[in-house]
């Protein structure tokens, strides 16, 4: 612990083992108080003030993202602020200060998180009956505020923010049961990313028995089985997709009756849904070849299977990356932001914009548009494509299959476990093609998915039951469809609640996994 953390400390008397595995970082330094400054958040690091609070934007101990805590001068203990309703959840015994100064600061604190993005620790003095904010440092947390488990979701690839309501319930539909014990939901938005309960616990083999090897390579046939009724399932899921897309794009949303417009958001969920569902299958079948990879080669690094389990770029992807790389040299940059081309580009920016009309990004989240929807999506793929550089995965997963081909020389097998091998590698490229696959599938269901739920949004607005019709993507389908048929409920605050948890959480690196509380 530094001795700047410990003189904060100090000042507001913590406990320490509160906090010691709460902050793993100094104090933030940089525009933080610019910014603080521009949300009308009083800041001043350097006056000595006689009351300081130490509050945490996010309950430290558990990670709750619902709870605020503060420690008070004198207090043993952290008071519990709910920050949706601002009371106290949890009052320290002998608490020696008022709950209107400690709702206060946590109040201070929950405004910092929406200005900065991300769960900070608030070193809060009070001036007068203000407010300041004299210091903050980043919060690492130990999740464990729930009684379940949880893992953050990936099964197309990793959302660099967060995800919107009406996506996660998508995904919740892809990957729930239909029978479910306890009352936790399996797929949950916490942190503004999609967290999915965890149920199994995969474990490969090690490979120190010779009986435990040869029943990993004895399945492989088995395996190779799953893996071709994965790839049947997509292939399946192409087919229909190329029947089911002309007609939904035959029919005039805006002038579908009620009750057909509520069909039509049904029909376009069960296809984000069908293609979620069979990303997953392709991802358990990627993971029921690993125990068989272990067993030949010996404990694979992670990082060269993950490249092996990547999906793999269609034709039709690399193509598109093809034109935007091509058209990225004409853009201009203005004060480092990219531009528009010039005038003697502006015809092929045109058409690009046509050509690109039905592709969007790949990823799970409903509310990016088609890239050729407007200039400013288009030169957001273009920055993003130069950025990337996605050739890079390729050249990645050759590297993987490169070094597995020559562990599996070292391996119990040694050169007989080549073969092997190579059997595997087969398999994993075949799913990671089908991956590549279903996912260009979900982006080309998700618009079509989005453009409903804009309809609906559009009709909600009208009647003055939400704010806007992008509102309709923080909201999971099922309240759409209460809304839609008149049911009664504060849908534009919850809206307001879900838009703000997106604020809250934009710039934080979620924790991989939240565990859960033991019984």
């Amino acid at each position: 612990m530094t001795a700047r953390m410990s003189d904060a400390l100090a000042l507001v008397q913590a406990p320490p083992n509160l906090w010691d595995d709460a902050v793993r970082a100094p104090e933030r330094e940089g525009p933080w108080l610019p910014l603080l400054k521009a949300e009308g958040i009083a800041c001043d690091p350097t006056e000595t003030l006689a009351t300081t609070f130490l509050v945490g934007s996010v309950e430290p101990t558990t990670g709750d993202p619902e709870l605020v805590s503060v420690t008070a001068p004198g207090d043993l203990d952290a008071w519990w602020i709910d920050r949706r309703t601002m009371r106290p959840e949890r009052v320290p015994a002998g608490a020696q200060t008022s709950e209107a100064l400690i709702v206060g600061a946590a109040d201070l604190a929950d405004r910092v998180q929406l200005a900065l993005g991300e769960p900070v620790l608030v070193r809060v003095g009070l001036r007068g009956e203000r407010f300041v904010v004299q210091g903050l440092r980043p919060l690492a947390l130990r999740t464990q505020f729930t009684s379940a488990s949880y893992r953050k979701l990936a099964p197309l690839l990793a959302s660099p923010g967060t995800l919107a309501p009406l996506a996660i319930d998508a995904i919740d539909r892809a990957l729930g049961l239909e029978a479910e014990d306890g009352d936790e939901p399996r797929v949950r938005r916490i942190y503004g990313r999609a967290y999915r309960r965890m149920d199994v616990h995969h474990t490969p083999f090690t490979g120190e028995e010779g009986r435990v090897v040869r029943r990993a390579l004895g399945r492989l046939a088995r395996l190779g089985r799953d893996v071709v009724l994965a790839l049947d399932d997509a292939r399946a899921f192409r087919t229909e997709l190329a029947r089911s897309i002309p007609i939904h794009d035959g029919q005039a949303l805006d002038t579908l009756h009620m009750q057909d417009l509520i069909a039509a958001l049904h029909s376009r969920m069960a296809l984000v849904t069908r293609a979620l569902s069979l990303l997953e299958r392709a991802r358990l079948a990627t993971l029921s070849l690993v125990p068989a990879i272990d067993a030949t080669v010996g404990p694979a690094p992670r990082d060269l299977l993950d490249a092996l389990a990547a999906p793999m770029r269609s034709r039709r992807r690399q193509a598109v990356d093809g034109k935007l790389l091509a058209m990225a040299p004409h853009c201009q940059h203005l004060d480092g932001v990219l531009a528009l081309p010039g005038e003697e580009h502006l015809a092929e920016w045109g058409k690009l914009l046509h050509t690109l009309k039905h592709v969007r990004i790949l990823g799970m989240d409903i509310r990016p548009d088609s890239i050729g929807s407007s200039d400013a999506s288009l030169l957001q793929a273009i920055d993003e494509a130069v950025a990337a550089q996605r050739v890079e995965s390729e050249k990645q997963r050759e590297h993987a299959e490169r070094a597995l081909r020559s562990l599996s020389l070292k391996g119990p097998f040694g050169p007989l476990g080549a073969p092997a091998v190579s059997a595997q590698l087969v398999l994993l490229q075949r799913l990671a093609r089908a991956k590549g696959s279903v996912s260009e599938g979900l982006s080309a269901a998700l618009l079509r998915l989005r453009a409903t739920a804009l309809e609906a949004g559009e009709r909600l607005a009208a009647q003055g039951v939400i704010d806007s019709a992008e509102d309709a993507f923080y909201m999971p389908l099922d309240e759409i469809l209460e809304a839609l048929s008149g049911e009664l409920g504060a849908y534009a605050a919850r809206v307001r609640l879900r838009r703000e948890d997106d604020r809250r959480f934009r710039n934080f690196a979620a924790p991989r996994r939240i565990l859960g509380r033991r019984a």
